[in-house]
């Protein structure tokens, strides 16, 4: 590729969770297991959420390369069962969530509450670590550049799609492998619809308010993004993925109360 040496600049470790027949603890769907009591399904406007996927820290390899993760910990993922929100707007906070716990060899499954339907008890997929590189999308400023030709841009997106061999996108950490946007935009729209305004508003137009979004934004990271999973029949919208995103200084205070996440689709 005539420009992979510049590409190659931009790379950012990160790890991707696929699927394995090995008895490991990360997992999408399923039930979360956990110590007893420590972790207190979460609700939204009366209503359980859903659960997603659980991530036992302990069994990520480079972890702490990537940011300010925890070396051990259980990270438990929960969403809308109805997935009512795009995280555009700041009422949707609470739609999610993301749960600290500790780690044990004593934890036990925890039922679901009565009023998850069955068609958001995802089937349970364990899932183990495979560390890569990745690279920002086609259109993110810091990566595509006037001088880029069609089959550049074509070579690219192939060679950004073959890092995951053709297996759905599960990250920790990175690039997001953003489909309707990337990364700098992500982090704007946390920044924004997370501090109490909306995404549709047209602030990021030269104003003190969109500079103060710009400026704040890059406090943001990519903390995990979640694909859809043919196999086991979550789908996040339209053959989507949902990217949760975080402060940096949240993530080294172990703070996962403010994490904000985007939905995006096709």
């Amino acid at each position: 590729m005539r420009i992979s040496a510049e590409i190659e600049k931009r790379a950012a470790d990160a790890i991707h969770l696929v699927v394995t027949e090995r008895q490991v603890s990360t997992r999408i769907g399923g039930r979360p297991s956990g110590k007893p009591g420590c972790v207190a399904w979460p609700t939204w406007k009366d209503r359980s959420l859903a659960f997603v996927m659980q991530i036992k820290l302990s069994e990520i390899p480079m972890i702490s390369q990537m940011g300010p993760y925890p070396n051990e910990g259980m990270l438990y993922v929960f969403y809308d069962q109805k997935q009512s929100t795009w995280g555009s707007d700041p009422n949707d906070r609470g739609s999610w969530r993301i749960l600290f716990g500790p780690e044990g060899d004593d934890a036990a499954e925890i039922p679901f509450p009565d009023d998850v339907a069955e068609e958001y008890r995802y089937p349970e997929l364990r899932l183990e670590p495979r560390v890569i590189k990745v690279y920002p999308v086609c259109d993110d400023p810091r990566i595509f550049g006037p001088e880029w030709s069609e089959e550049d841009y074509e070579q690219y997106s192939d060679f950004v799609q073959g890092i995951f061999q053709s297996q759905p996108k599960h990250q920790i950490g990175g690039f997001p492998q953003a489909i309707q946007s990337n990364a700098e935009s992500m982090a704007l729209q946390c920044e924004s619809a997370s501090t109490g305004i909306h995404c549709g508003d047209g602030l990021w137009e030269d104003s003190p308010e969109g500079r103060r979004i710009a400026a704040r934004s890059t406090d943001w990271m990519l903390l995990l993004q979640i694909d859809s999973e043919m196999e086991g029949a979550n789908m996040w919208g339209d053959c989507g993925m949902l990217y949760f995103w975080i402060r940096k200084d949240d993530l080294a205070q172990r703070n996962f109360e403010n994490v904000w996440m985007i939905l995006e689709c096709f």
